[in-house]
């Protein structure tokens, strides 16, 4: 019996190490796998101090202090991806003291992170939001080195341990909000890099797509196709908060209206395009009062479909005076096509023009009637 449990282990061992092998790679990295690949908005991470250098009591040297946990924003970073197969960060140790010369500090563990990322300790209290490229924070400190302040024997003293949550709240520069199905992915494939997943059914997309886009020779900016919004989102319906609290800290926002209306299922009520407005705006003040007016600009989709021109014309009768009883934030109203690219370029000077000198923060920019466009205006 025991020379047969020896061979399956051996056998075991052979499969493990032989090249090509798709057994034991295939568990061991199927976490390391998706953390590379797949969009990652939240993580928990065990961040720890390194501990104190050992002091030395004979000539009364002191040991290195350890290392400190810091965060910081990159600009290069997009997703928080690759820190949940690590699970935990961990400083260097500091170095032991020496005769003749001073010991060193244990090395910092630096962890970088997005721009717009929140750090929250266990319990839930926000400990720091970092919004600028390099921003540091110091997160936990090292441990004392060792000396006759620490203790009789010169141990050096252990380093702070936290339990932290990091979320992502700041994903992009514009923020493409509508209903599922509305042609969000479809816009952001056709102005992008960007491959999001496209189908004529609702919540094709369940995570966040980016897409950097050009909007002149000077100008660029982040696009965020963020999980289609449904009616009780406030209330942490379908992706509820996870969806919303990217829409949160955007500069802009880009509402993507179905000419056509929404209907959700066959058991649900078919909205209007302005229903379907008025639906979203209210979601948008539900959960956080006043976004619904930030900087935007709304967007009438599938103009290339039969009959929409008229369908479009009616609509220009009834906005005006929603937008202004709403305080929706619209600025202006572009007619667009992703299919046939009506209206796209018009989309990009607009965006190059507010993501520009700060406008962006302009907000005494009104929606006027009298500069409401027509279908031709954008043909």
């Amino acid at each position: 019996l025991v020379l047969k449990m020896a061979m399956s282990c051996r056998l075991l061992c052979l499969l493990s190490s032989k090249k090509g092998s798709s057994l034991l790679p295939k568990l061991q990295g199927t976490r390391r796998y998706m953390s590379r690949f797949d969009f990652v908005d939240k993580c928990r991470l065990r961040v720890q101090g390194g501990h104190g250098g050992q002091g030395m009591p004979r000539v009364r040297a002191r040991g290195g202090d350890g290392g400190d946990v810091i965060i910081e924003a990159d600009t290069n970073i997009q997703s928080l991806a690759h820190l949940v197969s690590s699970g935990a960060l961990n400083a260097k140790v500091g170095e032991n003291a020496a005769r003749n010369r001073r010991a060193l500090k244990g090395e910092d563990a630096i962890c970088k992170v997005p721009l717009g990322t929140v750090v929250y300790s266990k319990a839930g209290h926000k400990l720091c939001e970092l919004d600028s490229h390099r921003e540091q924070r110091i997160i936990v400190r090292g441990g004392e080195g060792g000396s006759a302040l620490t203790n009789e024997r010169f141990n050096g003293l252990p380093g702070e341990s936290l339990l932290i949550t990091m979320e992502l709240k700041s994903i992009a520069d514009v923020g493409l909000v509508g209903f599922p199905n509305a042609g969000k992915s479809s816009l952001l494939a056709a102005l992008s890099n960007a491959k999001p997943k496209i189908a004529s059914y609702a919540f094709t997309t369940v995570r966040p797509n980016i897409g950097a886009v050009h909007l002149d020779n000077t100008t660029s900016a982040r696009f965020a196709d963020i999980p289609g919004l449904i009616e009780g989102a406030s209330e942490n319906l379908g992706m509820g908060h996870s969806f919303l609290r990217h829409i949160e800290r955007t500069k802009i926002l880009l509402f993507v209206v179905d000419i056509t209306g929404f209907q959700l299922s066959s058991r649900s009520r078919h909205m209007s395009a302005l229903e379907s407005l008025e639906v979203l705006t209210q979601e948008l003040d539900l959960y956080l009062p006043g976004l619904h007016s930030q900087p935007g600009i709304l967007l009438i989709n599938k103009l290339d479909l039969p009959g929409t021109q008229e369908m479009y014309h009616e609509l220009c009768k009834e906005l005006p005076a929603f937008i202004k009883a709403s305080n929706l934030g619209v600025q202006t109203v572009i007619p667009i096509s992703t299919k046939s690219k009506l209206g796209l370029g018009a989309l990009k000077r607009k965006l190059s023009g507010l993501l520009t000198v700060h406008q962006v923060d302009d907000r005494q920019e009104k929606f006027e009637s009298h500069l409401f466009p027509t279908y031709e205006t954008w043909k």
